[in-house]
């Protein structure tokens, strides 16, 4: 899917939308590195809220607070009113401890 998009100068809604489906199908299966590995390539056609949230959630599932942290408040610079993203982040923060800037 993503070989058409990096082949047009218009990539298409539709084909970012399925991949970012087919990345947090990955994540369900376990698959990190592959849902990051697209995810990141949707995110140079279009930096969408659900990207980053998605994203977000990949690294925090292999435990890299820091990049989910920085995913999940780009998501929110998009969107505020994310609620998953704001309790997503909220428990980074509590896990690295950082307890004033973790509001829920």
């Amino acid at each position: 899917m993503l070989d058409k998009l990096e082949n047009s100068s218009q990539p298409e809604e539709l084909s970012l939308i399925l991949n970012n489906n087919k990345a947090s199908a990955l994540n369900i299966l376990g698959r990190y590195s592959e849902s990051i590995v697209l995810l990141e390539k949707c995110l140079r056609y279009r930096e969408k809220d659900y990207f980053f949230k998605n994203l977000g959630d990949s690294y925090y599932s292999i435990s890299i607070y820091e990049k989910a942290i920085y995913n999940y408040e780009k998501c929110l610079n998009i969107n505020d009113h994310h609620d998953e993203a704001h309790y997503n982040l909220a428990v980074c923060l509590y896990i690295q401890e950082n307890y004033q800037f973790a509001k829920l």
